[in-house]
């Protein structure tokens, strides 16, 4: 490497470092939010679409947009490096939001809203006495005279079972 490609190769590894951060806070952002396999495709696409931009943009800053094989590679580095570094930091971080907000709804929130319970309750009771059912809630009578007499059950028919020889001769 000649004396003006290290700048570009510390270019391509930050880059690729700061991929594999944004990385991470996608999974950090996943995990918080319970999401589901829509939400995990969204947010791959998301880091999918940045880091075609990201390769793009630094490949037409240092080579007039000509993507060489050291600045992918160097990416690449770089974000396995910051994954691989940080992953467990970002787990432990998941795993105490979770735990703080499972505190926070349950010391504080639940209590809070437990003194507020009755009244709503009484509310709620008020209003939905007061609105009429609606027709899918209300019980049909049964009509009389259908189906009354029962079908006789058959017993099943017997198979023909026959050898594949004797259909030959």
């Amino acid at each position: 490497m000649t004396a003006a490609s290290w700048p570009a190769a510390a270019l391509c590894l930050f880059s690729g470092a700061l991929l594999g951060v944004f990385f991470l806070f996608l999974k950090l952002l996943r995990v918080l939010l319970r999401g589901g396999r829509l939400l995990t495709a969204a947010l791959d696409l998301a880091f999918c679409l940045t880091c075609g931009l990201a390769a793009f943009f630094i490949a037409l800053a240092l080579d007039r947009g000509r993507l060489r094989f050291f600045q992918a590679g160097l990416q690449l580095l770089g974000g396995w490096g910051a994954v691989t570094a940080l992953d467990p930091f970002i787990n432990a971080v998941a795993r105490l939001i979770k735990r703080a907000g499972h505190f926070f709804t349950g010391r504080i929130i639940r209590p809070a809203l437990g003194c507020f319970g009755r009244a709503w309750h009484f509310l709620r009771q008020r209003v939905c006495q007061a609105l009429p059912k609606p027709k899918s809630t209300q019980r049909k009578k049964p009509r009389l005279g259908r189906n009354k007499r029962k079908r006789k059950k058959l017993p099943p028919k017997a198979k023909n079972r026959k050898k594949p020889l004797e259909k030959l001769t």
